[in-house]
């Protein structure tokens, strides 16, 4: 039997004496001004890119049995989500052996705001790319992650570009 200090605490409680939740408990607040009530909280729409191991683990092994390329990665400047996913990115490509430039990925912005990740080879035409970008440029579109790459006699350099992802 519960003891209460007075009848009005009484009057409140006795009517919840024996609530039993059905399908998960019962979260009262009164007069709240913010925050969480809730036993989670599923956020909706765009969610952060990211590889899963396996998908890395498996690029790792064959890039590996390929010899090492040197590539730049870039980010949009201003966009934590490409830069992380660019980080994600160089972290897969070194532990394959790969030079990435500066260690890890850069911030850069250009004429056209890009979206999705783009490969750039430099190479005079599609039948001199290495078999180790080959494999890149087939690895990202598995994964949903890149737009339309293309080779360029011109560019400075090999480039992985990492846009926005809307």
């Amino acid at each position: 039997m519960l003891h209460f200090a007075t009848p009005l605490a009484w009057a409140i409680a006795v009517p919840f004496e024996g609530n039993a939740p059905l399908g998960g408990s019962v979260i009262t607040t009164i007069q709240q001004m913010g925050g969480q009530v809730a036993h989670s909280i599923t956020n909706v729409g765009p969610q952060p890119r990211t590889v899963d191991r396996v998908a890395a683990q498996a690029l790792i092994s064959q890039l590996k049995q390929l010899p090492p390329e040197s590539i730049h990665v870039k980010a949009l400047m201003g966009d934590s989500e490409a830069y992380r996913l660019a980080d994600i990115l160089c972290e897969i490509l070194k532990e394959s052996g790969w030079d990435v430039y500066a260690g890890g990925p850069s911030m850069a912005m250009w004429d056209v705001r890009p979206t999705r990740v783009t490969l750039i080879v430099k190479a005079e035409d599609s039948s001199v790319v290495t078999p180790g970008l080959k494999v890149l440029s087939n690895w990202l579109p598995a994964l949903g992650l890149s737009g339309p790459g293309y080779v360029s006699p011109d560019h400075e350099e090999t480039e992985l570009r990492v846009g926005s992802s809307v």
